[in-house]
């Protein structure tokens, strides 16, 4: 009986070994064909093995893919995960799908971030303003020297999607950014009868972080209405304010703990802290080691990697 378990198992074997070798990449289109937008795990185990072939499927797709396998060859690059690729990756930056060049955009930033800083600058002028938001963010989080500057001068883009990005993210830097600057676009996108749920939602925290004592009033009126789609953002956008209002430390720490006991508040208080421990602001060190004590904290690990950034500066 044991001989005849041998046996099937080697033929299992082989059936299975025959399968593998049966699927074969000869050109470089049999690598992304028939792709919709997903990944071919075989293809891609290939490739990360021969990165000069990697670089010519990304050069034969971008230009003969059609657009779900060209998004797909964009994620490809990503998790080939080699710097290599930079160049052959740019290719898909000036597509002309704006889910293609997102796509492209995200994965070069994850591959070559210098490479991508450049290259992400193009697309700031791009006629999508939803690839020119991407890009901002992306810009950002690379960051570097002309960061700043580079978002800043996006104050002055001509959608309020981006406009609001930019500040926000400036605001997120403890950068300074007037109020008066930035009213009323602000007042614009979170009137009422504003369908851009989206836009209308980055309104809110923005004013959370440059708002003043009056802008309470703002987020009380919203948070009133049963069929307002932005409440989250408006009870975020209220707690980022009244921590800005704090008179000292003791009381931004209780609103702070306070926003954690809120089911509905902690997942974004978490992240809040974290980012700011990251972003160099020692004040908030207690409050992310707590996080990072707390086993059973689903952002222990997030934690735990900031202080361990931060105190290798030190």
């Amino acid at each position: 009986m044991k001989s005849i378990v041998i046996i099937l198992t080697a033929i299992l074997l082989s059936v299975s070994t025959s399968a593998a070798e049966a699927k074969q990449f000869k050109t470089p289109g049999d690598f992304y064909k028939g792709q919709q937008g997903g990944l071919d795990p075989d293809a891609v185990e290939v490739l990360k093995k021969d990165i000069p072939l990697a670089k010519r499927v990304l050069i034969d797709c971008a230009a003969n893919g059609a657009v779900k396998e060209r998004q797909s060859c964009a994620v490809y690059a990503q998790y080939i995960g080699s710097a290599d690729l930079a160049d052959a990756l740019a290719n898909f930056i000036d597509d002309r799908d704006k889910e293609v060049r997102l796509t492209a955009a995200q994965s070069l930033r994850a591959i070559a971030p210098e490479r991508a800083s450049k290259v992400l600058l193009t697309l700031l002028e791009d006629p999508e303003p939803v690839v020119r938001e991407s890009a901002l963010n992306h810009i950002h989080a690379i960051g570097g020297r002309a960061a700043n500057d580079i978002v800043r001068k996006r104050l002055a883009d001509p959608d309020p999607a981006v406009r609001l990005t930019a500040a926000g993210l400036l605001a997120e830097d403890g950068q300074e950014i007037s109020r008066d600057m930035i009213a009323p676009n602000i007042s614009k996108q979170i009137e009422k009868e504003n369908k851009k749920i989206e836009i209308k939602g980055k309104a809110l925290i923005l004013l959370g972080r440059v708002g003043n004592e009056k802008d309470i009033a703002t987020f009380d009126e919203i948070l009133s209405h049963r069929s307002d789609y932005n409440k989250r953002d408006a009870r975020i956008g209220r707690q980022l304010l009244r921590m800005k209002l704090a008179k000292n430390i003791g009381d931004r720490d209780s609103l702070i703990d306070e926003a954690f006991r809120d089911e509905r508040l902690r997942d974004w208080i978490t992240a809040e802290m974290v980012r700011r421990f990251r972003s160099g602001d020692s004040s908030v060190r207690r409050i992310v080691e707590s996080i990072a004590k707390n086993a059973g904290h689903p952002a222990k690990l997030q934690a735990e990697g900031a202080l361990g950034l931060i105190d290798k500066r030190d």
